[in-house]
This record gives structure tokens, sequence and C-alpha cells, in this order.
């Protein structure tokens, strides 16, 4: 069975704009849905003749509107001349990617992502790019996928992943800015039961990218798409590109971090072991050296990233 899909925004616009322009929103989405209708009528039950030529000129290029302030940009996909080719060289990128990698590579001061499985290249690839060009961008991601965690190390370090030789114990290296959940396997804290991990196939289902959540200039990403090559040559999906609204960047940022803590404090405990569960307060403010020097500097990363919101 074909699904379309529609773009789910959440409601913190004023109401006048959200009539204007979701309304308009909506009417592209059900247009798409409808050539999606029409592509399948069209293929007359042969799968390969889906996702035809007509249904990918259409979704070759993407809409700008105009919400609350902020630039919307919608785009759909399959978005390539062609399927995706295995083992293809000089591979184009998708239009849709080469905007997404360009906001990746402009950002200042964060860049916060969760994702299924984008397969490679994806936003994990731009993120590490990313980072290595500013060591000073705060970068969070949490995928479901280890080997995209592991490929963000790679990447960071400029670096080939090794080959895994059959039958290997040694585990293929992470970064701990981007936590692979698959990857969580020994997750049994201080009293706790161990957690379900696996409810079907998904673990981390969100596709959702937010780049300098707490600027002027900040970017949010979201919508069915997986952030990544893949979804574009050959998936029915939407995306969306949000510039400018900073309500909105700063409530996907925090739903971003909440996910990502969760899987974060698993991989330390599965790392470190058990006893690194327990994180019991200290009677006295010893608790805060943690987070601030005697002189008052902020010592942690993702500390310091919301206190960035403060003028």
């Amino acid at each position: 069975m074909r699904l379309g899909s529609g773009v789910w925004i959440p409601s913190l616009f004023s109401r006048r704009e959200e009539r204007i322009n979701v309304g308009t929103l909506s009417a592209i989405a059900r247009d798409y849905w409808e050539r999606l209708a029409a592509d399948t009528k069209a293929a007359k039950a042969e799968s390969k003749a889906l996702q035809g030529k007509k249904l990918r000129s259409w979704a070759s290029g993407s809409k700008h509107l105009a919400l609350d302030g902020a630039d919307l940009e919608s785009c759909f996909s399959p978005n390539t001349p062609t399927a995706r080719r295995t083992k293809a060289k000089n591979e184009k990128r998708p239009f849709d990617m080469e905007t997404l990698a360009g906001h990746v590579a402009a950002a200042k001061h964060s860049i916060l992502f969760l994702a299924f499985n984008p397969g490679t290249p994806s936003i994990a690839t731009w993120a590490a790019a990313a980072q290595r060009k500013n060591k000073d961008l705060f970068v969070r991601g949490c995928v479901t996928n280890k080997s995209t965690a592991e490929n963000y190390y790679y990447d960071l370090k400029g670096m080939t992943p090794p080959k895994k030789a059959k039958g290997s114990k040694t585990r293929p290296k992470e970064d701990v800015r981007v936590i692979g959940a698959e990857a969580l396997d020994k997750i049994i804290p201080l009293g706790w039961q161990k957690e379900l991990l696996k409810a079907g196939f998904a673990i981390v289902h969100d596709k959702i990218v937010v780049i300098d959540a707490l600027s002027d200039e900040c970017v949010v990403v979201t919508g069915s798409h997986n952030l990544g090559y893949k979804a574009s040559y050959d998936n029915d999906e939407n995306l969306v590109i949000i510039q400018g609204n900073k309500k909105l960047a700063t409530a996907y940022a925090t739903h971003v971090l909440d996910v990502y803590d969760h899987f974060a404090w698993r991989y330390m405990v599965q790392e470190r072991g058990a006893k690194a569960a327990d994180q019991s307060l200290s009677p006295t403010d010893a608790w805060l050296d943690k987070y601030y020097g005697a002189d008052g500097t902020i010592k942690t990363a993702q500390l310091r990233f919301w206190m960035g919101a403060i003028p």
C-alpha cells in the first residue's frame, strides 16, 4: 500500500497566519497526495513503473511560503530524474539535500537532530563536516541505526571506517555527540528492569534538524523525509524547511535534547557500568561543581547552549 504524507506543524503561529498559510500548505500536500495516487494508477500494478517521470518532475523543485514572518520551503520526493543506482560515480546531490547541507554548513552555534536510519550521505555526514570546520559548534544527535553514529565518528575524524572482520567482537568507535540507540544492548541501571528497545523496527523515528535554535537565523527541518540521499531518490516523502521562527526552533530543540538525553545517559551507564546510574545530589552545593567553575564559568556544553539564550 502506498501512502502519501501530510505535514504536521505545531500550532505556534498566530491564528491569522495559520488560516492563510497552513491552508495553502495543506493544499500543496493534498496536491502531492493526488499525484501519488495518479502515479500509482498509471503504474497499473507494476511496481517497477511506480515513481514515474511525471511525479519526479513535479517534485524536482520547492515552493516558498511566508509563515508568521518566517520562510517555509516545502519539498517532496522522489525528486531526482531516476531512482538511486548502486555504486553510482559522481552521484548528484538532490536539491532538497543540497539545501539542507548548505544550512548545516552555515551553522554558527548549534546543530541538533533526530533521525531513524538516514543512510549515507546524510545529516550525520554534514554535521560531522560542520563540526570539523568549527570546533565550537554544539552538535547533538540521536539516531536508531548504530552505523550512522559510527560513521559520524569517522567523518568527524576524517577517517575511512575500518572493514568489519567476520567474527570480530571489536566495537566500531562512536562519538558521544551522536548516539545510536540500536547499540544500547546492556542498559540495566541499578534497581531497573531492562528496557524494551525495539517495538517493531524503529527506536528513534523522528526526522528533525534544528540549526542555531536560539538565534534569529534559526532553521527547523522536519517532515517524513529521512534526511539523507536515499529518501530523496527513492521514497515518497515530504520535507519542510522553516527559517526564522525562534519559538518553533526552541520547541523543537527542547524535544531533540530530551530524546538525546534519554539515550545519552543510558549510553554512559553502558560504557561506565551500572554504578554510574547513581546520580544522587550532594546535600551541599558541591553538585554544582560539575556545571560551574569557581569563577562562575560554565563547564558543560549543553548548559552553555541553553544559557546562550540570555542576552
